[in-house]
C-alpha cells in the first residue's frame, strides 16, 4: 500500500516497453533459492508479452507477491 500511495503522487514516472514474461521469469529465478529452502517448486510457464509501464515498479510488485506467497505458504 505504501508503494501505491507513492505512485499516486508521482508524476513523470519512467514508462517503457518491456517483456512481462521475462520479468516474471527473472523474479522466479531470484526467489528460487528461498523457495527451495522451504521445499517449494516454482513452475514458470509464460509466453513473451510486451507491455508499457514502469518496469521497476512492476518488478517490485511481482517480487513482493511471489516472495509473500513463498514465505507464508505451509
Amino acid at each position: 500500500l505504501l508503494e501505491l500511495t507513492k505512485l499516486e503522487g508521482s508524476y513523470g514516472m519512467k514508462v517503457e516497453v518491456f517483456d512481462l514474461g521475462a520479468l516474471c521469469k527473472e523474479v522466479a529465478e531470484k526467489l528460487s533459492f528461498i523457495a527451495k529452502s522451504k521445499n517449494i517448486t516454482i513452475i514458470y510457464n509464460a509466453e513473451s508479452l510486451n507491455i508499457e509501464g514502469n518496469r521497476d515498479n512492476i518488478l517490485r510488485a511481482v517480487y513482493n507477491i511471489l516472495e509473500n506467497a513463498i514465505k507464508y505458504s505451509p
